[in-house]
């Protein structure tokens, strides 16, 4: 039997952690159109990685990290860029997609 929870329930238990964790800093990753989107839109002091990061890049990197296929080379630069420009402070958890090696790209590591 599968475990079913809505959407205030996984807000409630989210908050939970942020708050026991306040002064930590906190990324939520999750693969995919997995509902990070909507979980950050209904969550104060929370940041889409996204929204930190694309504005700081420049239309190079921007059309280097869209080429397709994705490949190993262009996760390893979007890692650098992301611990080089995005600043993740304690009390506002970041959002962020993961891309998994099985796909042929690294996830992020430290921040």
């Amino acid at each position: 039997m599968a475990l079913i929870t809505s959407v205030q329930d996984t807000i409630n238990v989210l908050n939970a952690i942020f708050e026991k964790h306040k002064n930590n800093r906190i990324c939520v990753l999750g693969t995919t159109c997995c509902g990070k989107s909507t979980l950050h839109e209904q969550i104060p002091e929370t940041v889409d990685m996204d929204e930190e990061l694309w504005p700081r890049l420049s239309r190079e990197e921007e059309a280097y990290i869209c080429t397709k296929p994705w490949t190993k080379e262009i996760g390893e630069f979007t890692q650098r860029l992301v611990k080089e420009r995005v600043t993740v402070k304690a009390g506002h958890p970041i959002f962020s997609l993961i891309l998994l090696e099985k796909f042929g790209v690294l996830p992020f590591e430290h921040y």
